[in-house]
């Protein structure tokens, strides 16, 4: 392909230059270096890409596929307890991009309410913990029974 593509719908403009996680898991997995380094046609394939799984409402299943590691909770608790271990989800950069992709576009019209405080740009759950303090200290200095649930 030569010349630039001029019309293209995507940009990797938010992509930060990050390391490759899970790389010693598959040297076939592509990560986001080889993405920021990759030719400009990659990119114009990508957004082909994308806007087809759009239009079409199918995401075919390689981008759907993640590694699922196991982070140790407590590195002196019991080493063999399932218990002491979380699992991260390592998604595909190629997935990732699209589910920017997706935000970037629809980010305008989803909207949420006052009363979410996690998962929202600018909030945080020690605002909600600050709020339900604030309503159990109201309601016990005006000695009404306070009930919360859990």
């Amino acid at each position: 392909m030569q010349g630039k593509v001029k019309d293209r719908r995507f940009e990797h403009g938010g992509a930060k230059h990050v390391s490759c996680p899970g790389r010693h898991l598959t040297s076939l997995r592509p990560c986001a270096e080889h993405l920021l380094c990759a030719d400009e046609s990659l990119r114009f394939f990508l957004s082909e890409l994308f806007n087809m799984c759009i239009f079409n409402g199918y995401i075919p299943d390689s981008c759907l596929n993640t590694t699922i590691v196991p982070i140790c909770k407590n590195k002196n608790g019991n080493m063999s307890d399932n218990s002491n271990y979380r699992p991260v989800a390592v998604a595909t950069v190629v997935s990732k991009l699209l589910e920017h992709f997706i935000l970037s576009n629809i980010s305008a019209i989803l909207g949420t309410t006052d009363n979410q405080f996690g998962f929202k740009a600018g909030h945080s759950t020690d605002q909600c913990t600050f709020l339900l303090k604030q309503t159990a200290s109201y309601f016990v200095t005006m000695v009404h029974l306070c009930m919360l649930c859990f």
